[in-house]
This record gives structure tokens, C-alpha cells and sequence, in this order.
């Protein structure tokens, strides 16, 4: 499975039908194996807040 095909049956999950950008880049990230630490320097967002997104 893909990341584009998990993000689409996620997507069909959530009530609101879509995730967040933040939530996209969280997702992804994480799906590459992707730390927070990673994911925050690369999104330029801070660290704490990337963290709060992925839990």
C-alpha cells in the first residue's frame, strides 16, 4: 500500500472528509519512517507543534 491509497482510506473515515495540510505532511512523513524532528525542520514548523499534530 501507498501512502496516496492509506491517505484515501482515511480520508473516507474521518467525518470531515480530509485531513489537515499539517496532518498530510505528518501522515506521509511518518509513513516514510520520518521522525518529528525530521518532519518539523522540513515542514519549517516548530518541533512541539508537529508532535501535537502526530499524536
Amino acid at each position: 500500500m501507498t501512502a496516496e491509497e492509506a491517505i484515501a482510506i482515511v480520508e473516507q473515515l474521518l467525518p470531515q472528509g480530509r485531513l489537515t495540510k499539517v496532518q498530510e505532511i505528518v501522515f506521509r512523513q511518518s509513513w516514510a519512517r520520518q521522525t518529528y524532528s525530521d518532519m518539523a525542520v522540513e515542514s519549517d514548523r516548530d518541533f512541539s507543534y508537529i508532535k501535537d499534530v502526530g499524536y
